[in-house]
C-alpha cells in the first residue's frame, strides 16, 4: 500500500497536520485515500504520534495506517 500514498499527499499531510496543530502527542481518525490506478475510494483509519528528542522537540512524526476495506465489506454484507 505504500505505492499509492505518493497520490495522495494533500490528504496525508492534510491528517498529519492536525496532530501538529495540537498539543495532543497522538491523534487518531478517518482518512479517505484513493487508489491512483482505479480511483477507487480506499478507507483508512489511522493514528499519528509524534516522535520527540529528549529536550522535547519534534524530530519525525509515525502514522499508521489500518486498511478498513474489508472490514467495512463485511459490515456491509452482514447487514444485508
Amino acid at each position: 500500500m505504500a505505492g499509492s500514498i505518493p497520490s495522495n499527499d494533500a490528504h496525508f499531510s492534510s491528517f498529519v497536520s492536525n496532530l501538529l496543530s495540537g498539543d495532543d502527542p497522538r491523534y487518531s481518525g478517518f482518512i479517505g485515500l484513493v487508489d491512483p490506478e482505479s480511483g477507487a475510494a480506499l478507507p483508512f483509519d489511522a493514528t499519528a504520534a509524534k516522535v520527540l528528542s529528549e529536550n522535547g522537540e519534534l524530530i519525525g512524526v509515525v502514522t499508521i495506517l489500518h486498511d478498513r476495506t474489508a472490514s467495512l465489506e463485511k459490515e456491509r454484507l452482514y447487514e444485508e
